[in-house]
């Protein structure tokens, strides 16, 4: 299945890689929120998206975890773009107390995404994006580890120029996770932007290695010029796995900010 995918990718970025240029006058970030865009960065420009996230989580030992994330992307063609990304966090598990904190690279991720359908105002974006996860040496993190090859579909349409109705499927093969995403945002001004989100994912496995993970998040975007994004979003979760030893369910709360900015863009 995996190879299959590959070379869907690959025939489809042959055939998109040398067309027609695109470059639009906004900036499509991935951030805030989980919700992937359906659009890429337009041809030779290179887009940066950092994030600094807070994760306080309820188990039998309390913890909390901080962590970044980085994402750099970069259009090849007008509408296909190759992106790198990084996570670090911090972790400790004494009662939230992070003062001698387990700390390293949670995983490395190498990416490329296609813009299949820009959109219109009657037709919705959307988007092919694959992504493969290359583990570090530090963080083990409440949620499973990814596995090393993610393709995820993105889909969104705007409606009345204000609202805008996002969503994302996405398949991890070798464990069987199904990550979904889904996001309505309202255009306050033409420089804020606010959005509610629904996020899951969900494992398909045999019993009893069964797994299921619930974000409600909410948040707030501002662009004060078209190069330039800052950020700032809450997402409250709950986590529910099923092992040999008995369920386990935790409940978590995430507070996140960012900035998203690109060059290249004339």
């Amino acid at each position: 299945m995996t190879k299959q995918a590959l070379s869907l990718l690959t025939f489809l970025s042959v055939n998109i890689l040398f067309s027609q240029e695109n470059k639009t006058p906004y900036l499509f970030s991935d951030r805030p929120g989980y919700i992937t865009s359906a659009l890429t960065t337009g041809n030779g420009t290179l887009q940066f998206q950092h994030g600094f996230t807070n994760q306080q989580e309820t188990l039998e030992d309390d913890f909390r975890a901080l962590y970044t994330e980085h994402l750099v992307r970069y259009g090849v063609g007008s509408q296909f773009e190759l992106n790198f990304g990084i996570r670090h966090g911090w972790l400790n598990q004494d009662g939230g107390n992070i003062s001698n904190p387990t700390d390293g690279i949670s995983y490395y991720t190498l990416g490329a995404r296609l813009n299949l359908l820009e959109g219109s105002s009657s037709l919705p974006s959307v988007g092919l994006h694959a992504i493969f996860y290359f583990l570090g040496d530090g963080l083990i993190e409440s949620y499973p580890l990814y596995d090393p090859f993610l393709l995820r579909l993105a889909v969104s349409q705007v409606f009345f120029e204000k609202h805008m109705l996002s969503a994302n499927v996405g398949y991890n093969f070798r464990n069987d996770y199904l990550n979904y995403t889904v996001n309505y945002s309202f255009l306050l001004h033409h420089k804020w932007n606010i959005f509610g989100e629904y996020h899951g994912i969900t494992q398909f496995g045999i019993d009893p290695q069964s797994f299921s993970q619930n974000y409600f998040s909410a948040g707030l975007s501002f662009a004060p010029w078209h190069f330039l994004q800052l950020d700032l979003f809450a997402s409250n979760g709950r986590s529910n796995s099923r092992g040999l030893f008995g369920d386990n369910n935790n409940e978590f709360l995430q507070i996140s900010g960012g900035v998203s900015w690109r060059v290249g863009y004339n």
